[in-house]
């Protein structure tokens, strides 16, 4: 599972009180090659979550706060900046680890790079 498709998953666990972000454990991670476009970058941009993909790729230890900008960059941001954040997004990818919901507890597991966010009927 790459940090980008993990900034799009939310918690589906019903009445569930903080269903984003879901905090990531990792066990595992691949390094997947990433062509570097300042283009498809400034697409993609806009559809992250700032501040969740910030508090997740510290909370990982990829990266100290304090090297990615405060706001999200847009297209006055260097290529310099763009690249390496293009590279957590699409590069970084989970290959073993679980996602802990911090609202209602639930563990969704990645195996083999795939989430499984499944629930029990009683969950639904």
């Amino acid at each position: 599972m790459r940090l980008l498709v993990h900034n799009f998953l939310q918690c589906h666990v019903k009445n569930c009180s903080s269903p984003y972000p879901i905090p990531l454990k990792v066990q595992e991670w691949v390094e997947v090659p990433v062509d570097y476009s300042r283009d498809a970058a400034l697409h993609l941009l806009p559809k992250v979550d700032w501040p969740a993909f910030v508090q997740t790729v510290t909370a990982c230890g990829l990266v100290d706060a304090a090297s990615l900008p405060i706001d999200k960059p847009d297209d006055s941001t260097p290529d310099s900046i763009l690249s390496p954040i293009m590279n957590l997004l699409l590069g970084k990818q989970v290959k073993t680890g679980e996602m802990k919901c911090a609202g209602c507890g639930h563990t969704y597991p990645i195996t083999d790079s795939i989430p499984n966010m499944l629930l029990n009927e009683d969950e639904i």
